[in-house]
């Protein structure tokens, strides 16, 4: 690949006829070359006219290796070719590689990167969105970066795509590898929905989106980590737009929101006892088929996340809930649907405990 530059720096009219017949022919190993040298080789070098309709043809290349190499190559137009190069940019094929994604939206919003969110017009943006939800997976770092910073300036086009991807997975059931949502998100790139005007408007989207009953298991899953997601870890408002549904004389909006709070952080029932007490008395007065369904949904949010510890010993996280389980029920009346609820999650504990304990001997 190195040699590929060579001649490119000596004889520059040669090289581009060089280039230029390589991508005719479509060899594979020198277009693979001719991609290096345009997008890495000449970093610090002003792109040609003729490099750019290289790039043009390259940007829709079926070896997603020479379009990911080209990306690269806008950091080469002069500032006055921004349009252009932005232009350039999004016309690169990406939607059927997570890589070129990232590597095509490494360009926004980075210190390295060429273009701001606030270079891309409307119709830009949702053309590159519309394009992002057939992306196999978004789980990757420029891309969460990209969806972070979106998510403070353009807050429902983001919830949009978000929602749109899900529910392109539940249209194309059959589709391999093709995961909606991140499986996490990094905290020091966190969305920033909660900061916006429009936070409580799109909770209670998603919150009535998520609770739509289709066939299949995908709206609610998916749903319920999408709420987790732009809640930012269940705040006060979002416990407000939940409350609305939990404390409804409807039973079927207590259950469907019941749902969502299963994705709450693991110490939500420690950390809002009179809510969760809340809750469970509701839930109780509508039989105890809801109030098995609403204790299960609070039950999984205690759930979340691994455990780990130290070998021979119980994991510290079976302890808490045990002590933490112990001293609830001391405060609550017996009986009562709060006390049944923390008395589960006591047994609960004391039986992985045992069980640990049994395995070690």
């Amino acid at each position: 690949m190195g040699g590929a530059s060579v001649p490119i720096m000596k004889d520059k009219d040669l090289a581009i006829k060089l280039m230029q017949s390589g991508v005719k022919k479509k060899n594979k190993t020198l277009t693979q070359c001719i991609a290096n040298a345009i997008g890495w080789g000449l970093y610090d070098k002003l792109i040609s006219d003729q490099e750019i309709e290289i790039v043009r043809k390259l940007s829709q290349s079926g070896n997603p290796w020479v379009r990911k190499s080209i990306v690269r190559s806008v950091e080469r137009f002069s500032p006055n070719q921004k349009t252009l190069a932005l232009d350039i940019l999004l016309g690169i094929k990406f939607t059927d590689s997570k890589e070129i994604t990232d590597e095509v939206l490494g360009e926004f919003e980075n210190k390295h990167g060429k273009f701001k969110i606030k270079d891309l017009s409307e119709s830009q943006l949702k053309e590159l969105l519309e394009n992002m939800v057939g992306c196999p997976s978004i789980d990757d770092y420029h891309i969460k970066l990209f969806l972070s910073k979106l998510s403070l300036k353009k807050p429902k086009e983001t919830v949009k795509f978000l929602k749109d991807r899900v529910e392109f997975s539940e249209a194309n059931r059959k589709l391999k590898d093709y995961s909606p949502l991140p499986f996490s998100w990094e905290r020091n790139e966190p969305l920033h929905f909660h900061k916006t005007d429009q936070y409580e408007e799109l909770l209670k989207d998603v919150r009535d989106w998520a609770t739509i009953e289709k066939d299949g298991w995908m709206r609610f899953h998916y749903g319920s980590i999408l709420f987790k997601m732009i809640s930012s870890g269940f705040n006060e408002i979002a416990l407000k737009v939940l409350g609305e549904w939990l404390f409804s004389t409807d039973e079927s909006k207590l259950v469907a929101a019941s749902t969502l709070i299963g994705e709450a952080p693991k110490n939500f029932v420690w950390e809002k006892q009179q809510f969760v007490i809340k809750v469970l008395d509701h839930a109780q007065k509508f039989g105890t088929k809801c109030y098995k369904r609403v204790s299960s949904s609070l039950y999984r949010s205690v759930q979340q996340g691994l455990k780990s510890g130290k070998a021979g010993q119980p994991f510290p996280a079976d302890i808490e809930q045990r002590d933490k389980s112990s001293e609830m029920m001391r405060k609550l009346p017996p009986g009562s649907p709060e006390y049944r609820f923390y008395k589960a999650l006591y047994e609960d504990a004391k039986s992985e405990i045992a069980n640990h304990e049994d395995f070690e001997s």
